[in-house]
């Protein structure tokens, strides 16, 4: 069973749940509502703690193992694509690997219930950088 956290319980988000859902609602009645975040632990996770870097031989330093190499596809790393945010580990950019440190949010755009457009918003922690891409 993997490790949740729900802040409130998932009795809460059921009762606080609109009838249509939470994808469903158009933006002026998603403003009405707190969306649920959800905090569940990626195990077995080869890359947390790694940096990114968008050529193989940048990757071989750290250790880090992109999600679509063939050891990527071993690992089994897609199973972590289906995210709407994550802190650190394995990275699904839009277009290039951003040069951050391990210590990063990536957001999709449908985190929170709002979209943005299109695209994957990256945040370096420690650096305190942006990337953006669709």
């Amino acid at each position: 069973m993997p490790s949740v956290f729900s802040p409130g319980g998932n009795e809460l988000l059921a009762a606080a749940r609109p009838p249509r859902g939470w994808k469903n609602l158009p933006g002026t009645e998603a403003l009405d509502y707190g969306w649920p975040i959800e905090i569940t632990l990626r195990e077995g996770d080869p890359n947390v703690g790694k940096p990114a870097r968008e050529f193989r031989h940048e990757n071989e330093f750290s250790g880090y193992v992109a999600a679509y190499s063939e050891e990527g596809q071993a690992l089994g790393l897609e199973r972590f694509q289906d995210w709407h945010a994550h802190l650190g580990g394995t990275m699904f950019p839009m277009q290039g690997y951003p040069d951050f440190s391990p210590f990063y949010i990536e957001i999709s755009e449908i985190f929170g219930g709002f979209n943005f457009g299109d695209g994957v918003a990256q945040i370096d922690l420690k650096e305190m950088k942006l990337e953006w891409a669709c």
